[in-house]
């Protein structure tokens, strides 16, 4: 069955691979290569890709490759739509020699999906001499309900992150996050102390 066009009041009929008309999709392609243009006038070198949880992957490039701002600039539920726009940006990126900051190696992500929603976002290290963007989220902490939750909006606000911790701090937070989210995984510290039920004094 094909569906309508996502954008409220369009009754065109959606293509396969996302939720909107074509039209309304070129729309919202040059909306994200608006986002991306300004991000690139500041940042010294950027990574396109796509995560459920932005905050997390934030601090996973900031380990990885020290780029520590991340923009959200869409979300979806439907993975074919958030693969194809992430290939798209790409491929606009990628091949042009005045864009060999771009870092992503291959022409969309190796991961899988891993949550209901995904956002698409770029990833970035500020240039020496660029002010600092204004606004933005610092992440110091990751928790599964204080984060920034799946915008279903069209078109979404662009929402942007920024980790304010040390290489050494993020690595410490991603390890806490990750034995905290998997109760097998062996802990470190002394082990509890036994509560021992005191015998009842006859009368």
């Amino acid at each position: 069955m094909v569906e309508d066009c996502a954008i409220p009041g369009c009754k065109t009929p959606s293509e396969d691979t996302h939720g909107f008309c074509t039209e309304h999709a070129d729309e919202m392609f040059d909306q994200f290569l608006r986002h991306v243009e300004d991000v690139l006038g500041i940042a010294s070198k950027v990574y396109f890709g796509r995560t459920h949880f932005p905050e997390q992957r934030l601090l996973q490039h900031f380990v990885d490759a020290q780029r520590d701002h991340l923009l959200v600039m869409h979300w979806t539920a439907n993975w074919p739509e958030a693969k194809e726009f992430e290939e798209a940006l790409i491929s606009a990126f990628k091949e042009q020699s005045q864009y060999k900051r771009v870092e992503n190696e291959a022409l969309g992500s190796e991961g899988t999906y891993s949550g209901s929603w995904n956002a698409l976002y770029i990833s970035f290290a500020l240039k020496y001499d660029s002010p600092w963007p204004p606004g933005g989220i610092d992440v110091k902490r990751l928790h599964r309900r204080n984060r920034i939750w799946p915008n279903p909006v069209i078109p979404n606000a662009p929402v942007l992150l920024w980790c304010g911790l040390t290489k050494e701090e993020a690595k410490s937070e991603l390890d806490r996050f990750k034995e905290a989210a998997d109760p097998a995984r062996p802990r470190m510290g002394r082990a509890p102390k036994q509560r021992v039920r005191k015998a009842r004094s006859s009368s």
